[in-house]
């Protein structure tokens, strides 16, 4: 499957930039965006035949029968996954950080500008996510970074101004794509080395595939000083990239969404970097795990019967339109007093629009999972 459309649906939704591994609460803060307005009853899973009808295993699925879900969705899952795939859910931990050791390679080799750690924060013992202290170095040029429960991330006093983490999905489409094995441009090359080197110094390029790079063009004023002779404003173009590692879970991209239901989280995993001056200004390594014992195996749930799932499940509330059906892999989630329970799971993502009036604008993402066929609502996207 492509990379670019899997963004493209994290764009429909709202981008998985924050990490469920928040130091301050047991589950991530929500905003205000309810992506369904229906509930889900449980439904068993059809039965698959003994071998495999490539019917239902369509490039396309179109299903206008029913009144109120329907689908013209394109299907995607990775050209590896064979229609008599077994697949597997696995019990999963979070993976721990040797924090100090990746803070020496970073600066030594000068993946990022600070030199020297001039403090360090370890937060309350109680504010443990998964077992794992949280850590904040912060760096001679006062830059920062943190590690915690699966995650690294770090930012300059520049980007904590600019907040590209709160809009930084915006940029994340086809128009602002550029191909990097049809460039020359030597800034673009240097920002992907520089973030390949970070991957690699933190233990997890194993876990990704091959990066994508937007670009992101601000346009900035410089008014001259009113006294002088030659009052003018200069307008400049100031280009910086991000760079995007897709992480790949048991041979499946992620999920690329970070959503809540009433008891547990969906977890994404996402790799990405801001680049800008010559130098890597932020990134943020999140929703790293390591799986341990199998908990669940079964052949793959055809996309076909995984929809007639959903919409057998679906409480009749609102109309909807399913557009896209992609097999990727999510965290499941559960925070207990003082542990997490961690599941990783291969699911058929459903995503679409609502298309009652009153709620065209609203999108819908639920799963089905491609294992036990449980219909997996989103009940809402977090930041």
């Amino acid at each position: 499957m492509t990379r670019t459309k899997l963004l493209s649906i994290s764009i429909i939704s709202i981008l998985f930039l924050s990490s469920c591994s928040s130091a301050n609460t047991n589950v991530p803060e929500q905003i205000d965006i309810s992506v369904n307005n229906h509930t889900y009853q449980a439904a068993p899973p059809d039965a698959q035949s003994e071998k495999s009808d490539p019917n239902l295993f369509p490039d396309h699925l179109s299903d206008i029968e029913n009144e109120y879900i329907t689908a013209d969705a394109e299907v995607t899952m990775p050209s590896e996954f064979e229609k008599d795939t077994v697949l597997y859910t696995y019990h999963s931990v979070y993976m721990e950080w040797e924090d100090e050791r990746i803070i020496n390679d970073l600066t030594e080799c000068g993946l990022v500008p600070g030199k020297t750690v001039k403090d360090k924060k370890v937060y309350d013992s109680r504010e443990k996510i998964a077992g794992t202290e949280r850590v904040k170095y912060v760096l001679d040029d006062d830059s920062d970074i943190i590690f915690q429960s699966g995650e690294i991330s770090y930012s300059t006093p520049k980007s904590r101004n600019a907040s590209y983490e709160q809009d930084i999905n915006r940029y994340l489409n086809n128009e602002s794509r550029i191909s990097i094995e049809e460039t020359a441009n030597q800034h673009l090359l240097d920002a992907v080395t520089a973030s390949g080197g970070i991957l690699e110094k933190a233990g997890v390029l194993d876990k990704v595939t091959d990066p994508e790079v937007y670009l992101i063009s601000s346009e900035k004023t410089i008014a001259e000083n009113e006294n002088s002779d030659n009052e003018t404003d200069e307008t400049f173009s100031e280009e910086e990239y991000i760079v995007v590692y897709p992480v790949v879970t048991h041979g499946l991209p992620s999920s690329g969404l970070i959503c809540k239901n009433e008891d547990e989280v969906l977890d994404s995993s996402i790799a990405y970097f801001i680049y800008s001056h010559e130098e890597i200004s932020e990134f943020k390594i999140n929703g790293m795990i390591k799986s341990s014992a199998v908990a669940e195996e079964a052949k793959i749930l055809s996309p076909v019967h995984a929809f007639n799932l959903l919409r057998r499940s679906y409480d009749d509330t609102h109309k909807c339109s399913i557009t896209s059906i992609e097999l990727v892999s999510i965290n499941r989630i559960v925070y207990k007093s003082d542990s997490v329970e961690i599941t990783t799971e291969p699911v058929w993502m459903f995503s679409g629009k609502y298309t009652d009036a009153g709620y065209t604008d609203q999108s819908i993402v639920t799963y089905v999972s491609a294992v036990s066929g449980e219909v997996i609502p989103v009940c809402q996207i977090t930041e």
